[in-house]
């Protein structure tokens, strides 16, 4: 399915300002939800159907992530982060991934062959592009 400007647009138009995600202690509302995706395509670097590992608790990491390598037509591969890290190497290995995008400094001795991408989209990340500028 694609997902066009124009849509987008009218999603903002109507919901800009209502809550998509909530959590216990938080929410993100459509408006931010567009604006976070927006700023992780502006740091990743995806071809599409290229695989890419997520592991992260932050269900509005997860959901901004799973977003932007959707609008990339990039496979997103989601981890549990209890999973031991011995363990998601092998994991990579076996589905052709090389790249690991995570929310915490969990990932210190990589492969060298693993790239690993520790984005904070929702904090610090202001990005130029629109919120349906997913080119």
């Amino acid at each position: 399915m694609e997902v066009s400007e124009e849509l987008i647009e009218t999603v903002l138009n109507q919901w800009s300002d209502r809550v998509l995600i909530e959590t216990t202690d938080s929410s993100l509302s459509y408006s931010e939800f567009f604006k976070t995706a927006a700023s992780f395509l502006e740091i990743l670097d995806t071809e599409p159907g290229e695989r890419v590992f997520l592991c992260s608790n932050d269900q509005f990491f997860l959901i901004s992530a799973l977003w932007a390598l959707w609008m990339r037509k990039s496979v997103a591969v989601p981890v549990n982060p209890s999973l031991p890290k011995e363990r998601v190497w092998p994991l990579m290995k076996g589905c052709g991934s090389r790249l690991l995008l995570t929310s915490k400094e969990r990932f210190q001795e990589v492969p060298h062959e693993i790239r690993v991408m520790e984005p904070d989209p929702l904090q610090n990340v202001v990005s130029s592009k629109k919120p349906f500028d997913f080119k």
